[in-house]
């Protein structure tokens, strides 16, 4: 009777196997989306179907280490709308400017008064967890940025994560700031930005390359684990015009694609001319699938794409 039983065990569970553990690991996609004042109730309604996290820029740190925000009636509306549809909200925060930034963290009074500003925020709002976005700041405040995010976690206890620069191949006087060393003990979870490999800071070239950006994530796995570790990818892409770039949407990338026999790069992403002296590298869908495949086959935690309304 009991060899029946578990004859019938193995039978049911090959029949209905138990998919909890696949859904509890299923990847997250995030998403950016800039706060501006024509986003409309029915847009926000169609685009939390599209993202299990939606990060909401606006939020900003003065050299004061105050907090200025986005309208309240906006974040009601978005509060209610991702409550209906079970996406979890995260305020990105950011300095006004690198120089507020430098004084906050050079100033201990300034970077409590900043960590409790964070966490009233989060608290008063019912955001379970922040998202901090600081960047362009010298490499030699990268411990600093520690002290403050331990000053953070004593007033808060929610979710911290932050988008990183990438190690390799992105000037260093950027991305020495974003010590993994000193930040994987302190956040939840970091958002890899493999974007701007080529932008305004250089020549022509490729907003991303796939290649560049698993040798990324490789060296970021050697600080944090791949559960912790989200790969940021880019809806956008550049059209240089001489030196000048000039940032192209995905969704208007591809249209002009269409209409001017656009091959692809190496880099995953879209190549084609324009004018007599226009040229454009465009991180199209096909690139983000290229760039998700990476991510899942590092079983990472999942993708962020910056921005919400650039997608094809």
């Amino acid at each position: 009777m009991k060899q029946l039983f578990c004859q019938l065990l193995i039978f049911l569970l090959i029949l209905f196997p138990d998919n909890s553990h696949s859904r509890a690991n299923k990847a997250a996609t995030w998403g950016y989306l800039v706060h501006t004042d024509n986003l409309s109730e029915a847009y926000l309604q169609s685009i939390t179907i599209r993202f299990s996290v939606i990060c909401i820029t606006g939020f900003k740190l003065g050299e004061n280490g105050r907090m200025t925000a986005p309208p309240g009636q906006f974040l009601h509306t978005i509060k209610v709308i991702a409550g209906k549809k079970g996406v979890t909200l995260y305020p990105v925060i950011s300095f006004v400017s690198t120089g507020a930034g430098s004084r906050i963290l050079s100033d201990e009074q300034a970077r409590k008064r900043a960590a409790r500003a964070i966490a009233v925020l989060a608290v008063n709002n019912g955001f379970p967890g922040i998202h901090l976005d600081f960047e362009y700041l010298r490499p030699e405040y990268a411990k600093r940025l520690g002290l403050f995010l331990g000053d953070l976690r004593k007033e808060y206890r929610g979710s911290i994560t932050m988008a990183v620069f990438p190690s390799i191949g992105f000037p260093a006087k950027w991305s020495g700031f974003h010590d993994l060393s000193v930040l994987s003990p302190l956040v939840d979870a970091v958002v890899l930005m493999c974007y701007d490999l080529h932008g305004s800071h250089t020549g022509p070239g490729p907003v991303t390359d796939v290649t560049w950006a698993e040798n990324n994530i490789a060296y970021a796995l050697s600080y944090i684990k791949p559960g912790r570790l989200l790969l940021g990818m880019p809806a956008y892409g550049y059209r240089w015009c001489g030196e000048r770039a000039t940032a192209l949407s995905s969704r208007k990338g591809a249209k002009q694609a269409a209409q001017r026999n656009a091959r692809r790069d190496p880099s995953g992403t879209l190549f084609f001319k324009s004018g007599n002296s226009c040229i454009t590298y465009l991180s199209d869908r096909h690139t983000l699938t290229l760039l998700k495949s990476i991510a899942d086959r590092y079983g990472l935690a999942g993708t962020a794409v910056w921005r919400i309304g650039f997608e094809e």
